[in-house]
């Protein structure tokens, strides 16, 4: 139940006020908000802003929360960190609001890798919702691990030429451009979709097609799922970032006679494709049942990285924030994927692929030239398995 107030938590003092998140959980809240306060950050020696909020480690004996337990409707977090890049390394060195500092010294974020969105001139286009509104240009700061490892200045300006079209917002090129600003602010390299190592010269060759597509093009595959109980039987089973490690390593220990392959694919499929997201296994009764409106567009991509309510939140289970929230999220691709879109293809381990020599050859022969790389964590299960397993989704 929101609360009602007149306080101050640090952020401005405001009117409106409501529970407090828990610490630790993604800057992408899911409650109906406004424009959210950003957070300040230190860049040689200059402060200045970010669109971003990364999360504050967990459990660290040196923050330390504090009353009340109140926040702004412009400031849903409830503390406002300030930030310093120094030596391209990132610190935490100081917060005010639901958290403060023990003692006043710098913490290294080695617990956080993402991108950092720095926006800088002019306004484009205000957005009355998170950090959604777009600057003239945006720095972004690329961190592994709390080392900062890249910078790259985006310029929006030629993005909002016709801002006729742009300030309607349901506009496919305002629903392009804020999906892309959404993935990459989490952080999101690539979609990835694992197949037999059989159909890969194929794949090489035409490119990934739905399965009604394959019988009209006359190509011959071999298909994983002959049911389809999400009952789009023309879409591309895919998932972002990571497999659906459930559903791969069934499929494996069902054929074990049979070599498989993980895509890595760009991102760009996401938002230049049409793309239907769910939110959980797409062959679910409560997917599946879910109308295809619901599954489309920017606001269907968030729900994928959401805190799920009959589980610990991803701050807890330490999900990285390029990794949708549960384990069987799928991206359903209702479009061919062509072969330039695929980034390169992982092994598992070079002596479990039985024909290894002539799919290498294949692999780099093809147009561009793919990678053939050997990643055996993309054969495994993700870090947060340990939860998963004892629940009905593991």
């Amino acid at each position: 139940m929101a609360l009602r107030g007149f306080i101050d938590v640090g952020c401005g003092e405001i009117e409106d006020a409501v529970i407090l998140p828990r610490v630790g959980e993604s800057r992408f809240f899911e409650a109906p908000m406004t424009y959210q306060v950003h957070e300040k950050i230190v860049i040689e020696g200059k402060m200045t802003s970010m669109a971003f909020c990364p999360p504050l480690p967990n459990n660290d004996s040196r923050i330390l929360e504090v009353p009340p337990k109140f926040i702004s409707s412009a400031c849903w977090r409830g503390y406002q960190g300030t930030w310093e890049i120094k030596n391209r390394r990132l610190f935490l060195i100081g917060i005010d609001g639901r958290y403060q500092f023990r003692e006043n010294t710098p913490i290294f974020a080695e617990w956080f890798s993402g991108t950092l969105i720095v926006p800088e001139g002019s306004i484009l286009e205000y957005v009355h919702g998170g950090f959604s509104t777009v600057y003239e240009h945006e720095l972004h700061i690329t961190i592994k691990d709390g080392k900062a490892i890249a910078f790259s200045k985006i310029d929006n300006r030629s993005k909002f030429e016709d801002t006729e079209c742009l300030t309607v917002k349901d506009s496919s090129k305002w629903l392009s451009f804020s999906m892309q600003r959404f993935l990459a602010s989490r952080g999101v390299e690539h979609v990835v979709h694992f197949t037999r190592a059989e159909n890969l010269p194929s794949i090489l060759q035409h490119g990934l097609y739905g399965r009604n597509s394959l019988k009209t093009a006359g190509i011959q595959t071999a298909v994983n799922d002959y049911y389809r109980f999400d009952y789009l039987p023309d879409a591309i089973c895919c998932s972002i970032s990571f497999p659906n490690y459930k559903m791969f390593y069934r499929l494996r220990q069902e054929n074990p006679g049979t070599d498989w392959v993980v895509l890595r694919v760009k991102p760009q499929v996401l938002w230049e494709k049409n793309c239907v997201f769910c939110v959980e296994n797409a062959a679910t009764r409560a997917v599946a049942q879910t109308p295809l409106q619901q599954r489309i567009g920017l606001d269907a991509l968030q729900r994928l990285f959401s805190d799920i309510d009959t589980a610990p939140p991803r701050s807890e289970l330490r999900i990285p924030d390029f990794y949708p929230t549960h384990p069987q999220a799928e991206v359903l691709i209702m479009d061919k994927i062509e072969p330039d879109m695929i980034l390169d293809v992982l092994v598992d381990q070079k002596e479990r692929i039985r024909d290894h020599k002539r799919l290498s050859k294949i692999v780099h022969d093809c147009v561009g030239g793919k990678e053939f790389c050997y990643d055996k964590s993309y054969f495994d299960a993700r870090m947060d398995y340990v939860y998963w397993r004892g629940t009905q989704i593991g």
